[in-house]
């Protein structure tokens, strides 16, 4: 990466501010980015076995209370 976009990984350091958050399979084979066709960094994702979404679930549920109390996240992708 840092051949085709120099300065990469410094950027990425100093801030994450992605506009997506995806909820999507634990599948190790999809990485979010990628299937989306995003840099890394533009999404911030949360997966779990058969993205699943319920309300006792508080690891979802904090997660996405960070993204948009936080980085300032506008949409929310459930994906399968």
């Amino acid at each position: 990466m840092e051949r085709t976009d120099p300065g990469c990984f410094e950027r990425l350091s100093a801030r994450q501010a992605p506009r997506r958050f995806r909820i999507g399979c634990a599948d190790s084979r999809a990485p979010a980015n990628v299937v989306a066709g995003l840099a890394p960094g533009a999404v911030f994702v949360q997966r779990n076995v058969a993205k699943v979404v319920h309300d006792p679930d508080m690891n979802l549920l904090s997660t996405l209370a960070y993204v948009v109390e936080g980085p300032g996240v506008r949409h929310v992708i459930l994906s399968g």
